[in-house]
C-alpha cells in the first residue's frame, strides 16, 4: 500500500472534505476506500499496541524487581557517540542538558577516566580477559561503574545501567550536531578502553 498517499488522503480529506476545492484550485482527493481506511486503523492500532505492551513490559519488570529495561545478553558500553547499547529499546528520558554542561560532563568523564589508578584497574581487566574484547567488556563495565555512578548522582541521573544509557543520549543530542564535541567523546571513549595502549577499536 501507498502510505505516503493514504496519509495525505487522511489529511485532505480532514481538512477540505465535503467536495470544495483545495486550497490550490483543485479538486480534493477522491474519499478513502473501505479498504484504505482499513489499513490506516490497522497502522494505528499496531503503534498503539506496541506502546502499550511495551510500557505493560516495563511494569512488570520493575514488578519483579528487575530493571526496567532488559539489558542485551552480550555486554555493550552506552558512550556519548553510540548511546543506544544493543538491546535497548528507546527509553523515557527524564532529563536533557544543555551544549556547554555536555562539555563540562565530557571533560569529567575524561578527567575521571584518565586517572592512573582508574588506567591501571582497565588494563588489569585487559589483561585478565586476555584481550578478549566481549570478557574485557564484562569487567570494564563494572570498573567503569564505579567511577560513573558518584557522577551521574552529581548530574541527577539516575545512578544505575539505564541512568548511563540516559546520560550517555544528553550527550549524544550535542556530540551528533558538533564536531568539536563529537572528537572530545571519541577522545573519553578511548581513554575508558585504556587509552593509547588500550583496547579501544579492537572490537
Amino acid at each position: 500500500a501507498d502510505y505516503a498517499r493514504l496519509f495525505k488522503a487522511m489529511g485532505d480529506k480532514s481538512v477540505f472534505g465535503g467536495g470544495r476545492f483545495l486550497a490550490d484550485g483543485t479538486s480534493p482527493p477522491p474519499a478513502l476506500t473501505g479498504e484504505e481506511e482499513r489499513q490506516l486503523k490497522k497502522m494505528k492500532d499496531r503503534e498503539e499496541y506496541m506502546e502499550a505492551k511495551r510500557k505493560y513490559e516495563m511494569e512488570q519488570r520493575k514488578k519483579e524487581g528487575k530493571p526496567a529495561i532488559e539489558a542485551p545478553k552480550d555486554p555493550t558500553m552506552p558512550t556519548p557517540n553510540n548511546p543506544s547499547a544493543v538491546g535497548f529499546r528507546r527509553m523515557e528520558r527524564t532529563k536533557t542538558i544543555t551544549k556547554s554542561q555536555a562539555e563540562q560532563l565530557l571533560q569529567e568523564l575524561m578527567e575521571l577516566y584518565s586517572a592512573p589508578a582508574f588506567q591501571k584497574m582497565v588494563h588489569a581487566d585487559a589483561k585478565a580477559a586476555v584481550y578478549e574484547f566481549q570478557p574485557f567488556l564484562r569487567r570494564l563495565k563494572k570498573t567503569a561503574f564505579t567511577v560513573q555512578e558518584p557522577l551521574l548522582q552529581k548530574w541527577g541521573f539516575d545512578p544505575t545501567e539505564e541512568g548511563l544509557q540516559e546520560m550517555m543520549a544528553c550527550l549524544n543530542d550535542h556530540t551528533i550536531r558538533d564536531s568539536k564535541l563529537r572528537k572530545l567523546a571519541d577522545e573519553t571513549t578511548k581513554m575508558l578502553y585504556g587509552g593509547e595502549d588500550g583496547m579501544y577499536g579492537l572490537e
